[in-house]
């Protein structure tokens, strides 16, 4: 479900190409695509399922890279729609056996890898954009299989004609995998629902490791290592990645605040979204790197997107709205709390419920309360900067600047502002205050 994008550096900085190797060794019959798929384009994503170099870098390994066996200029459409047009091109050609491949999720009610969210009622303990999509998508599917939002769960939903239906989902990064059993049915050519069995397997790591693999692996490590061993900055800390206040996120905005000022020196602030942090920062050593050494790999490790670093232009009530985002409209049942740069202040109230826990008065910047008719020039990446995370306010500023790399704005901060001597302490991630 999304087999590339926000990769280790091993695999994405060759633009993934050693995952595809991989799953081709895997014999990997079928996957859908998902978000992070289209980060390079439609047509990067044709190079790495039709093989061919890539048209910069060219050939890695010496050789063409033989394929499998960003977005602009695509339609997304709706799920149930899609989903449902090509049911009906299916059933015309005599199929009646149909399986959905969806990268869209839930967010089932246990963290239990084994969670049976259908045993308390038809999808009772399962919520998020998934539950609406399966009630409405047409019953000639018989099974949904789903990705995106990295839990755990083996549900029933209910079709549209009430029948209960089955919908998984096995985690992330390998942890798990899904044991379907569908039942075909041979007289009515169709899979028997009530017959339908599915768990969530744990990925057992005490087998012998695949030689082939290994060796795969090695040699794309090879590569690496060059480019993931160099010393981009020092940290006097860990900078963790944790909750509604995360060091890591606070380091990354202050970053790309600095890197806004030397784009346009009227740039206000920086806004960070916590998807787009993948791991923290650890002071200890890994290797032979030395305590407080920051890689370019553990960068990578962090923001491994490829996103830009964007300038847009708000007013003072649109910059509040983009707070109140955060814990409303798409993201009401699990908010998305923005990472600020420094000077930018706020309350957040856990008493209350939906856009009413963001305290408008409390918003400051730089000890000052945002003006609502006054413009803020504000920083992102380009992720957010197209509306994404629910975020649709940030989708409507003007003025828009393109930057550069937002990992190399990383990289130029930490280089900068540390040093072996002198290390940069992680923010303290006390920027929003929270009331519970």
């Amino acid at each position: 479900m999304g087999e590339v994008g926000a990769a280790p550096l091993i695999s994405g900085r060759f633009h993934d190409e050693p995952t595809i190797e991989a799953l081709n060794k895997l014999d990997l019959d079928v996957t859908s695509v998902g978000n992070h798929e289209f980060d390079e384009g439609a047509r990067e994503l044709a190079r790495l399922q039709n093989g061919g170099c890539h048209p910069t870098d060219g050939c890695y390994t010496g050789e063409e890279f033989e394929g499998a066996e960003g977005v602009k200029g695509l339609k997304f459409k709706d799920e149930v729609e899609t989903i449902n047009k090509y049911a009906r091109v299916l059933q015309a050609q005599g199929v009646k056996s149909i399986v959905a491949l969806i990268h869209e999720g839930g967010l089932p009610a246990s963290g239990a890898y084994h969670y049976n969210c259908g045993s308390a009622g038809a999808g009772s303990g399962i919520s998020g954009p998934i539950v609406d999509i399966a009630k409405n998508i047409t019953p000639a599917v018989d099974a949904l299989v789903t990705g995106h939002t990295h839990a755990a769960c083996v549900c029933t939903v209910p079709d549209p004609a009430g029948r209960p239906r089955m919908v998984t989902s096995a985690a992330s990064f390998g942890r798990l995998y899904t044991d379907t059993t569908l039942t075909y049915d041979r007289v009515t050519g169709d899979i028997a629902r009530t017959a339908v069995k599915s768990a969530n397997r744990v990925v057992t790591r005490t087998v012998a490791k695949a030689p082939d693999m290994t060796e795969l692996i090695g040699e794309w490590n090879t590569l690496a290592a060059p480019i993931g061993n160099r010393a981009i900055g020092y940290i006097s800390a860990d900078a963790p990645n944790t909750g509604t206040g995360s060091p890591m996120g606070d380091l990354i905005a202050d970053a790309q605040l600095a890197y806004g000022k030397e784009l346009d020196p009227e740039t206000d602030l920086a806004l960070m979204n916590p998807g787009g942090v993948r791991a923290g920062l650890t002071y200890a050593a890994k290797g032979s790197e030395g305590d407080g050494v920051v890689t370019y790999a553990e960068g990578f490790t962090v923001q491994p997107f490829s996103n830009t670093v964007n300038l847009q232009n708000f007013t003072g009530a649109q910059l509040i709205q983009v707070l109140k985002e955060q814990v409303s409209g798409t993201n009401a049942a699990a908010p998305k709390i923005l990472q600020p740069s420094s000077g930018l202040t706020y309350t957040l109230d856990l008493t209350k419920t939906g856009a009413d826990r963001v305290v408008t008065d409390s918003v400051r910047l730089n000890g000052s309360a945002i003006d609502p008719a006054a413009t803020y020039r504000v920083a992102t990446n380009s992720f957010l900067a197209g509306g994404g995370d629910g975020f649709t306010t940030l989708g409507q500023g003007s003025g828009d600047l393109v930057g550069g790399d937002d990992l190399a704005a990383l990289a130029k901060y930490l280089t900068a502002n540390s040093s072996a001597g002198s290390p940069i302490s992680p923010p303290a991630a006390d920027r929003i205050t929270i009331v519970s």
